[in-house]
């Protein structure tokens, strides 16, 4: 049964014996601290040229992984004898790549899943979905062994182009798989342990997890609302846990239940309203019809997502979302739950899990590469180390905070008693109250020596203001 409505168109460091005491006034006036904002704030944003490297990094991955460039001059065919080699798989998994250019760090999260998630002759056949609104027509998409390409001209969010491709195109004969997956280029994996890496497909990380009750799973949870509306006083919002759509599982009986609710994968105009229909909307769904859904997140295992009385979790913040701590404290591990979001702004602001994720994905291409015995320096990226290059980039938010705090509620004394190498040859005159918190506020604090402060920090004098 085709849905009411159309889908969018055609669309370190070692003791001194002398104390190192930085020749700096010894009070810290006001402008000093906003100074050291400002500068905080310039420098994640510096960091941004340094962390992002659009490509360069997969150049020649890409070119080996398409065929354009093979190891020891083998020719393009040696893949495909390969994989024509190993056991026969039952291919029960229909696996849909929702792939668009909104952000350019999308093409890297795409380059990174080719590179750790196609496994040709696996379980999974790969449909990347391909939205050509916005699409740079002077890059072409790499070939890939096992790969298929979909070209979709309309205008959909991520679950509309599944209802499209499922329910309109007549492109994949879907009713033959088992097991059915949903991915975005705007989420960058899969990232396994290298205990794991070979011994399993990534996907049975999320398929292991369908069961007769839970019917939608993914790598988090959210309970962070959305409006029908935005904008809308009076509009109505939805509450309910869901699952982002980043890499989203289901079954035949669950996907039966996201096609026969033309909401869930129907065409939405803005991306409010696709949240609120679509990604809470297909949550809402499977409560409905009895099921339930679960994540890859430590924190949440064995909740019964159907109870309401767990539908305020985290305090409705989204812990995949861009707050570096937003879940429960700390930042989500990509691999913790396997796929993470990855976009320019995320990296801007160097949000630690897209830095992570970021890291793991340039590391990963690089023993890919040197394995697949390209020209590749190895060696020397083994070597190096963002934080000895640029330790005051890295220090700068925990001295901003030692100085936020201050001297008032430090144990000088405490310090001094657990730590007499610091001023073991140092002259009496040295030993004042000050020089004992510069050098801990500048040094001491990254050396792992003990420490304590008398009194609590308010942090509500540092939240957001009202604007």
């Amino acid at each position: 049964m085709k849905p009411r409505w159309s889908w969018g168109g055609s669309s370190s460091s070692s003791s001194s014996s002398k104390l190192p005491v930085p020749s700096i006034a010894s009070a810290f006036p006001v402008f000093l601290l906003g100074a050291a904002l400002v500068l905080l704030l310039y420098q994640l944003r510096l960091g941004w040229h340094q962390a992002v490297r659009t490509g360069d990094d997969y150049e020649a991955l890409q070119k080996f992984r398409s065929g354009l460039l093979l190891p020891h001059d083998s020719s393009s065919s040696s893949d495909a004898a390969a994989a024509a080699a190993a056991p026969a798989v039952l291919q029960d998994t229909l696996l849909l790549y929702m792939y668009n250019e909104d952000d350019p760090v999308y093409r890297d999260n795409f380059q990174h899943f080719l590179l750790a998630g196609v496994q040709p002759g696996s379980r999974c056949r790969y449909v990347v979905v391909v939205q050509e609104r916005g699409l740079r027509s002077a890059v072409q998409l790499p070939e890939v062994l096992g790969v298929e390409y979909v070209y979709y001209g309309g205008t959909c969010f991520e679950w509309g182009m599944v209802g499209w491709l499922l329910q309109e195109s007549g492109q994949v004969q879907w009713q033959q798989y088992k097991y059915f997956m949903f991915l975005s280029s705007a989420v960058r994996g899969p990232f396994m342990p290298t205990y794991l890496q070979g011994s399993m497909h990534w996907a049975d990380g999320l398929l292991q997890l369908l069961n007769a009750r839970v019917k939608l799973v993914g790598p988090t949870i959210s309970c962070a609302g959305a409006p029908a509306e935005p904008g809308m006083v009076n509009s109505s919002w939805r509450f309910n846990p869901h699952i982002p759509f980043s890499a989203v599982a289901t079954d035949r009986a669950g996907l039966d239940v996201l096609l026969s609710d033309f909401s869930v994968v129907g065409c939405h105009s803005s991306t409010w309203a696709a949240k609120y229909h679509s990604e809470l909307g297909a949550a809402a769904a499977m409560f409905k019809a009895g099921y339930s859904i679960d994540s890859l997140m430590i924190r949440y295992q064995a909740v019964d997502w159907s109870r309401p009385s767990s539908w305020q979790c985290n305090r409705r913040w989204d812990p995949a979302g861009a707050g570096d701590f937003s879940y429960d404290g700390i930042s989500l591990d990509p691999m913790e739950v396997m796929f993470v979001r990855v976009s320019s702004g995320l990296l801007a602001q160097r949000v630690p899990m897209a830095v992570k994720a970021l890291k793991y994905s340039q590391w990963a291409a690089d023993v890919a590469a040197a394995a697949a015995g390209l020209q590749h320096n190895l060696t020397a990226r083994v070597l190096d180390n963002a934080y000895a290059a640029e330790k005051g980039r890295y220090k700068l938010p925990r001295i901003l905070s030692s100085m936020m705090r201050g001297i008032k509620c430090f144990d000088v004394a405490f310090f001094l008693a657990h730590n007499r190498d610091t001023f073991k040859n140092a002259p009496m005159t040295s030993r004042t109250m000050q020089a004992v918190w510069k050098f801990f506020v500048y040094l001491g604090q990254f050396e792992d020596r003990p420490f304590r402060y008398t009194c609590g920090m308010n942090y509500t004098s540092v939240s957001t203001p009202a604007f």
